[in-house]
Protein backbone atom coordinates (compact mmCIF):
# COMPACT_ATOMS: atom_id res chain seq x y z
CA UNK A 1 0.00 0.00 0.00
CA UNK A 2 0.89 3.69 -0.48
CA UNK A 3 -0.41 6.36 1.91
CA UNK A 4 -0.14 10.42 0.71
CA UNK A 5 -1.49 13.20 1.92
CA UNK A 6 -3.46 15.36 -0.05
CA UNK A 7 -1.00 18.55 -1.79
CA UNK A 8 -1.76 22.11 -0.86
CA UNK A 9 -1.84 23.79 -4.15
CA UNK A 10 -4.50 21.69 -5.47
CA UNK A 11 -8.41 20.71 -5.39
CA UNK A 12 -9.14 17.17 -4.07
CA UNK A 13 -10.62 16.93 -7.34
CA UNK A 14 -7.61 17.67 -9.10
CA UNK A 15 -5.54 15.39 -7.03
CA UNK A 16 -8.21 12.55 -7.10
CA UNK A 17 -8.58 12.85 -10.69
CA UNK A 18 -4.59 12.79 -11.22
CA UNK A 19 -4.17 9.97 -9.10
CA UNK A 20 -6.51 8.10 -10.94
CA UNK A 21 -4.94 8.55 -14.37
CA UNK A 22 -1.64 7.62 -13.00
CA UNK A 23 -2.52 4.42 -11.46
CA UNK A 24 -3.33 3.53 -15.34
CA UNK A 25 0.03 3.30 -15.90
CA UNK A 26 0.67 0.86 -12.98
CA UNK A 27 0.43 -3.18 -13.90
CA UNK A 28 2.28 -5.94 -14.75
CA UNK A 29 3.22 -9.29 -13.66
CA UNK A 30 2.60 -9.76 -10.40
CA UNK A 31 -0.11 -6.98 -9.81
CA UNK A 32 -3.64 -8.65 -9.48
CA UNK A 33 -5.53 -5.03 -8.51
CA UNK A 34 -4.91 -1.05 -8.19
CA UNK A 35 -7.02 0.35 -6.18
CA UNK A 36 -7.55 3.96 -4.34
CA UNK A 37 -9.22 4.32 -1.44
CA UNK A 38 -9.53 8.01 0.36
CA UNK A 39 -8.67 8.52 4.12
CA UNK A 40 -11.44 10.68 6.61
CA UNK A 41 -10.79 11.65 9.66
CA UNK A 42 -13.17 10.78 12.67
CA UNK A 43 -13.37 14.15 13.87
CA UNK A 44 -16.26 16.07 12.42
CA UNK A 45 -14.37 18.97 12.47
CA UNK A 46 -12.26 17.56 9.24
CA UNK A 47 -14.85 15.95 6.99
CA UNK A 48 -12.70 16.95 4.07
CA UNK A 49 -10.58 13.54 2.92
CA UNK A 50 -6.55 14.83 3.13
CA UNK A 51 -4.95 11.56 2.75
CA UNK A 52 -5.39 8.48 0.32
CA UNK A 53 -4.24 4.75 0.64
CA UNK A 54 -3.20 3.15 -2.79
CA UNK A 55 -3.56 -0.64 -2.61
CA UNK A 56 -1.72 -2.99 -5.02
CA UNK A 57 -2.68 -6.10 -4.30
CA UNK A 58 0.14 -8.21 -5.63
CA UNK A 59 0.44 -11.88 -5.98
CA UNK A 60 3.39 -12.34 -3.00
CA UNK A 61 5.99 -9.83 -1.48
CA UNK A 62 8.18 -10.00 -4.03
CA UNK A 63 6.36 -8.66 -6.85
CA UNK A 64 4.97 -5.66 -4.43
CA UNK A 65 8.41 -4.77 -3.97
CA UNK A 66 9.51 -5.24 -7.69
CA UNK A 67 6.29 -3.10 -8.26
CA UNK A 68 7.64 -0.13 -6.71
CA UNK A 69 11.44 -0.43 -7.15
CA UNK A 70 11.60 0.87 -11.01
CA UNK A 71 9.35 2.24 -13.60
CA UNK A 72 5.81 3.42 -13.45
CA UNK A 73 5.28 2.63 -9.47
CA UNK A 74 8.68 4.17 -8.82
CA UNK A 75 8.16 7.58 -10.87
CA UNK A 76 4.18 8.22 -9.70
CA UNK A 77 6.31 8.07 -6.12
CA UNK A 78 8.99 10.77 -7.04
CA UNK A 79 6.13 12.58 -8.51
CA UNK A 80 4.22 12.32 -5.31
CA UNK A 81 7.26 13.65 -3.51
CA UNK A 82 7.93 16.89 -5.64
CA UNK A 83 4.11 17.70 -5.29
CA UNK A 84 4.13 17.57 -2.03
CA UNK A 85 2.29 14.38 -1.17
CA UNK A 86 4.63 12.93 1.48
CA UNK A 87 3.82 9.42 0.15
CA UNK A 88 5.29 6.31 1.84
CA UNK A 89 5.05 2.45 1.33
CA UNK A 90 4.21 -0.63 3.14
CA UNK A 91 3.77 -4.26 2.65
CA UNK A 92 0.55 -5.40 4.59
CA UNK A 93 1.18 -9.10 6.11
CA UNK A 94 -1.09 -11.77 7.51
CA UNK A 95 -0.91 -11.69 11.27
CA UNK A 96 -0.95 -14.61 12.96
CA UNK A 97 -3.91 -15.87 14.98
CA UNK A 98 -4.33 -14.65 18.04
CA UNK A 99 -5.34 -17.22 20.85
Amino acid sequence: MIVLEHPRHVSTDEAEGWLREQLETIGGDGIERVGLKRLGSPSLRFTEPRAWMIELECRDAAAACEAVKAGPGLELIADMRLLGMRPWVATVEDAPRWP
